[in-house]
């Protein structure tokens, strides 16, 4: 008895021609967004696998957007560029476009927004700090994959891309104790920022390991501004006893202390030591150059762009992290 063949989907003709399932639809239904020498490669698959598109798939076909949506608390600023063209650059290899929206911490008209781009794009990268987590289970419990940019949640599993910031914070403590330093300031991002509190947890800890007390005088909040760095620092050099070290919760707020401090006459590093979070490319051009913790911003949007067209490509595959 001859064996039965597996009927090829549009699911094995992506796979095979190392396509996304969005490009083949696009192939399927005469997109002109497709690069000609791809869709040749995707035709020669089709004949090659004796690929017939049934009704199913041609419904899948007209109905995939090959966009996805990135959704974050605010689009401005150095960061958020960076993994934007992380995400851009990672979704352009597979043919997809990146819709791009900023919140700006509006999150009750955010909400109802993303419930109308939700039949727009084929999945969201979201910044967790941007939405209410009651949102995001809405579109979790509508089968809208989603990968979440900077933590995870208990509610509910998804895919998630993290830095490890508990162990960076930790690491540059340590080295602000190791040359010294007693009396080591904290500039905090916004409270409901996951960032902030392992980056906090790692201060916490790295305090502890070195024998230091926690002067709570020296916990400051900047909200991951510029500005709020410089209001921060305004009121940690103004103490009767002021801090030797800071370590600001991100570069721009950092750039904000080293301002403050040149505009007082504080040297740094002899009377005051800066250790910033992230290295931005900005960090490069101050005076003195700022000492950071780096973490590759650029490839957190890669990663979260390779996650999202993971699970478009097999809604059924592992969960990861």
């Amino acid at each position: 008895m001859d064996k039965i063949r597996n009927t090829p989907t549009i699911y094995t003709v992506a796979e095979r021609a190392g396509v996304s399932i969005a490009t083949v639809s696009r192939v399927l239904t005469n997109s002109d967004k497709v690069r000609p020498e791809t869709r040749d490669k995707i035709r020669r698959t089709m004949e090659e696998l004796d690929y017939q598109p049934n009704a199913a798939a041609r419904k899948l076909a007209f109905q995939t957007t090959g966009t996805i949506a990135l959704v974050f608390p605010d689009i401005s600023g150095p960061y958020y560029s960076s993994v934007i063209s992380g995400v851009d650059q990672e979704a352009s290899r597979h043919d997809y476009n990146v819709l791009i929206y900023g919140t700006h911490e509006k999150t009750a008209t955010a909400g109802r927004f993303l419930q109308m781009l939700a039949s727009k794009v084929d999945g969201f990268i979201i910044m967790t700090r941007t939405l209410e987590e009651r949102h995001l289970l809405h579109l979790y419990h509508q089968g809208i994959p989603i990968v979440l940019l900077g933590r995870q949640y208990s509610a509910f599993e998804c895919d998630s891309v993290m830095a490890d910031n508990r162990a960076g914070a930790y690491n540059a403590l340590l080295h602000l104790a190791g040359h010294g330093h007693r009396r080591i300031a904290f500039i905090s991002g916004p409270d409901d920022s996951h960032s902030t509190q392992e980056r906090f947890q790692g201060y916490e800890q790295a305090m502890q390991k070195a024998g230091l007390a926690i002067d709570q005088d020296l916990l400051v909040s900047g909200r991951f501004l510029y500005e709020g760095g410089r209001i921060a620092a305004e009121q940690l050099l103004s103490l009767p006893e002021m801090p030797t070290a800071i370590f600001a919760a991100n570069d721009e707020m950092a750039m904000g202390v080293l301002d403050v401090a040149n505009s007082r006459g504080v040297g740094v590093p002899d009377q005051l030591a800066v250790i910033g979070f992230d290295d931005i490319q900005k960090t490069a051009y101050t005076r003195p150059p700022l000492t950071t913790v780096r973490q590759p911003i650029k490839r957190l949007g890669e990663v979260a762009a390779e996650l999202i067209l993971y699970r478009l490509n097999d809604r059924n595959a592992p969960i990861r992290h």
